[in-house]
């Protein structure tokens, strides 16, 4: 469909944003920005905390 391929983002970036978003939902689906939810991630603050520093 296109053949531009656009260079791959570090694994740093992918893993902290895959932890971010997994934190999302957990506190998504607990009402509370620390709760527990699905994924073993920590807790949304932290992991925001942690692309921040990207």
């Amino acid at each position: 469909m296109c053949d531009h391929q656009p260079p791959a983002l570090p694994d740093s970036v992918v893993d902290r944003v895959a932890t971010m978003y997994a934190a999302g939902a957990d506190a998504y689906a607990a009402g509370d920005p620390a709760g527990d939810g699905w994924f073993d991630a920590p807790p949304l603050p932290e992991a925001v905390a942690a692309v921040r520093e990207l």
